[in-house]
């Protein structure tokens, strides 16, 4: 194993990380010097975050190939350097192999000193790889020495395999490999203006040829990557880091050196911070792309892959028609007449989306978690975005608790939102807000959309406050959403509109808590299915056990999103069991199981 080498590294990274911390006292950026230092990015805010992925520079963030490649490649050059001065060390040792010795010493200590990751365990391995071939003086190619790389990765790691990095690393490697394969002649002829030429070159056919595989894993395509990787590559490899590691060398021997060091560094790292994030708010930096069929990616990197094979191949140029479904196809749509409705894994809270042909309605937003993360960003936008949805026409927030609304600015930031009813309009404070109340109705494709609740007489304030709304198709299929809404509400509902309750379709409600799904309201509403929005193992203990067994009593389906992820139904008006659709069990993984509804407490 590796346990003992990974726990030396751990203690050296914390003797360093506590003399550097003191170091960083008022230096600009000190939270990407340490991850670029120590790989701790605990200290990356947000907004920074967002600007990295924005212009798809996340990688120059993440310890991995480039700065393992970096300190190997320095070392190497600055130990065959040395070496060289000595006559009597030459004769007894070539200087390239002693560079090669230098260089996997450290490359292996900044791997260490970085924590040892997955990713850097890859990139530590891939630049052992090229460095043991020197050492051995091995006359290997770079694409054998890449293939070997992949399998001693593989060997280390098999499920190396299922992380996205695993095949963006290698697949740019390999690109990289075919754009500089027989290229301009020696490096010592080109001049500089071939030297520019070529980066650029590489950087558009990186950009163009990990286009699917960025799709697949992250569907975006980001318009500024390029430009804003061909500026920010080279500052962070020929200065910011260079200066960084000078740095961190003085850190024991000379800390007022280190000090000045790593000012110098931040100022580089400020200047990098200011250029990514004005080009991540050009217009158009990102491109949501919808989710498409797995063939639709690979046909695309095969296309690439011909594209990128040498000229003079026969049918090469007609391999871009692979590519073309990447870019054009759209996900499918609810036919005119009917809706789609998904309740969304947000936790303990609730989030869904009710889609028809040409319009989308949001029925609460989920959780805020803290300031940097709530469930309208990260599961309800990459949720519509994936489904090829871009705006959202109605954003319905039933009441004031966080779990229903946290997400709702994050959510209004990432897509826009034209209309916005609530029960709480004064806690939402939005300008466009208005107050939901029932009686209001409009029709979207052909489906008919009417809010029961609250009513305009009505004082009800917290959860029987909640907005409720039913959705009806063209052939008469029925959903309730119901909010939070506890038994008092439920009665009145009963008392107002008796069988025009009716739904195939139930949305539970407040999570199965006792308060609600009273006896009366179940049989007036008679639904075929219900679903419960819950988290996993929730302080609350949602849904009760007495709860569930009133519904099970009368017949109905349960399916929790708990257990099942994301839940989707289409109503279509089809005869029969109302078909469901459960995230989990359509991406089923090799640690799953079959998904049940808790018996509560």
């Amino acid at each position: 194993g590796n346990g003992m080498p990974v726990t030396a590294g751990m203690a050296m990274r914390a003797a360093v990380d506590a003399r550097l911390d003191a170091l960083l006292q008022g230096a600009r950026q000190p939270g990407i010097l340490r991850a670029l230092s120590l790989g701790a990015r605990d200290r990356i805010s947000s907004s920074q975050w967002e600007a990295f992925r924005a212009t798809g520079t996340s990688h120059l963030i993440a310890i991995s190939g480039l700065h393992i490649g970096l300190v190997a490649g320095l070392a190497f050059a600055g130990g065959r350097w040395l070496w060289a001065r000595s006559h009597a060390l030459t004769q007894s040792f070539a200087a390239p192999r002693a560079g090669a010795v230098a260089g996997l010493i450290a490359a292996t200590c900044y791997a260490l000193l970085a924590g040892f990751s997955i990713p850097t365990q890859r990139a530590w391995i891939m630049a052992m790889v090229m460095l043991v071939n020197l050492m051995l003086c091995r006359a290997s190619g770079p694409w054998q020495a890449l293939a070997l790389a992949l399998l001693l990765v593989v060997l280390w790691d098999p499920f190396a395999v299922v992380s996205p990095g695993f095949w963006l690393s290698f697949a740019a490697v390999a690109i990289i490999f075919s754009a500089l394969s027989g290229r301009g002649g020696a490096a010592e002829r080109r001049t500089l203006r071939q030297r520019v030429i070529q980066l650029v070159r590489v950087q558009l056919l990186l950009s163009f040829g990990l286009l699917p595989l960025t799709l697949l894993f992250f569907g975006q395509i980001g318009w500024s990557a390029p430009m804003a990787n061909l500026i920010a590559v080279p500052w962070t490899s020929l200065v910011l880091v260079p200066i960084l590691f000078a740095g961190l060398i003085c850190l024991y021997p000379c800390p007022p050196l280190a000090q000045l060091l790593l000012e110098v560094a931040g100022g580089a790292a400020d200047g990098l911070v200011h250029v990514l994030t004005w080009a991540a708010a050009l217009p158009m930096a990102i491109l949501d792309r919808p989710e498409l069929p797995l063939t639709v990616s690979l046909l695309a990197a095969l296309g690439v892959a011909m594209l990128l094979l040498p000229r003079g191949l026969p049918g090469r140029l007609t391999a871009g028609l692979l590519i073309l479904p990447l870019l054009l196809a759209q996900p499918e749509r609810p036919p005119p007449g009917e809706a789609w409705f998904t309740l969304l894994d947000v936790g303990q809270g609730l989030a869904a989306v009710i889609r028809t042909r040409n319009h989308t309605l949001v029925y609460d937003s989920g959780p805020r978690f803290s300031a940097d993360f709530d469930a309208g960003s990260a599961v309800v936008a990459p949720f519509l975005t994936a489904s090829g949805i871009r705006r959202i026409d109605t954003l319905i927030i039933s009441h004031g608790d966080n779990d229903h609304r946290g997400g709702a600015r994050a959510l209004a930031a990432r897509l826009p939102v034209y209309r916005l009813l609530t029960s709480v309009p004064a806690r939402i404070d939005w300008r466009y807000s208005t107050a939901c109340r029932a009686g209001q109705a409009w029709i979207w494709d052909d489906v008919q959309f009417r809010l029961l609740h609250p009513q305009d007489r009505d004082a009800e304030r917290g959860n029987d406050a909640s907005c409720v709304l039913q959705v009806e198709t063209a052939r008469g299929e029925r959903l309730l959403l119901t909010g939070d809404i506890e038994a008092p509400a439920e009665r009145q509902l009963v008392r107002d509109y008796g069988d025009q309750l009716a739904s195939a379709v139930l949305v539970v409600p407040h999570h199965g808590s006792r308060t609600s799904s009273t006896a009366t309201f179940l049989d007036q509403v008679k639904p075929a299915l219900a679903l419960i929005p819950a988290g996993y193992r929730n302080r609350y203990g949602f849904p009760k056990s007495d709860v569930l067994e009133r519904y099970r009593q009368r017949g109905i389906e349960l399916r929790s999103s708990a257990g099942s992820g994301a839940l989707t139904v289409r109503l279509d008006g089809a005869v029969g069991k109302v078909a469901i659709e459960a995230d989990r069990e359509r991406r089923r993984r090799y640690w799953q199981t079959p998904a049940t509804v808790p018996s509560g407490k």
